[in-house]
């Protein structure tokens, strides 16, 4: 019996006509799981990035001595950006509801915080440098928006020098001039907002505090501070939000 093998010239155009069909028809489908995948992956990039960003706030406030209107000092050589000095509220001329500036006042280190061996850097005016006790030597931590970024800003206060043998390892940091920058936290923030409570059971927070009149350059008494962070990004030709917030006690 005689078999025959392969395929005839019309048996092959048909189905290279079949398969052509199959996968057109397929390529919508294909497009789609790739665009939806591609859409996964940036949301989900987008929700950590804004995640860490506040993180890296918390951590701050975790460990902060006080929370400022206004910083403890200011080099002349590492100004504020252009508008008319640091304050708490915010920006003049923004919505500050939603663009305020957070100034903490930070124990210096003679290491970074994740570094166990790290000590307090306490002050040579003041303090027994024998035994490395008495007053610390506190720098100001400034986060604030500018063109739609979040920055954090170092600012060492010259006048608190350290005890002899230690160093400090935080440094003054500045958007330009500086040998260290002012650190990049989030890009395309929609809300950067920071509200104050009076009693650590409050569930509203105190928003008489930045109706105050005057430039008050006190402390900030209050028991909790709570960040919010909105972050957006455009994937798949729309807008995607991300809102994160950490209420913190300042009790510690």
């Amino acid at each position: 019996m005689f078999t025959r093998r392969g395929f005839t010239a019309v048996e092959l155009v048909v189905a290279l006509a079949i398969t052509s069909i199959v996968v057109l028809g397929m390529m919508p489908l294909l497009i789609g799981f790739f665009t939806s995948y591609s859409g996964q992956t940036q949301e989900l990039k987008h929700v950590t990035q804004t995640q860490q960003a506040l993180l890296t706030i918390t951590n701050d406030l975790q460990r902060a001595a006080d929370f400022l209107r206004v910083p403890d000092t200011l080099d002349d050589k590492h100004p504020a950006p252009a508008w008319p000095g640091w304050y708490f509220q915010g920006r003049p001329g923004t919505d500050q509801d939603v663009n305020r500036t957070l100034i903490l006042r930070m124990p210096a280190t003679t290491a970074a915080y994740q570094n166990p061996s790290r000590q307090l850097v306490y002050n040579g005016n003041s303090a027994d440098c024998a035994t490395y006790a008495g007053t610390p030597v506190y720098y100001t931590v400034i986060y604030y928006t500018l063109n739609g970024s979040l920055y954090r800003r170092s600012v060492l206060n010259p006048n608190e020098p350290p005890c002899a043998g230690q160093r400090i390892y935080q440094k003054t940091s500045c958007l330009g001039g500086c040998a260290e920058k002012d650190i990049l936290i989030l890009r395309d923030v929609s809300q950067f907002r920071v509200d104050y409570f009076t009693n650590p059971t409050a569930q509203d927070p105190d928003h008489s505090l930045y109706h105050a009149s005057g430039h008050n350059t006190d402390p900030i008494k209050a028991t909790d501070a709570r960040v919010i962070i909105q972050s957006k990004a455009i994937i798949n030709d729309k807008e995607h939000l991300v809102t994160v917030n950490a209420r913190e006690s300042l009790l510690w």
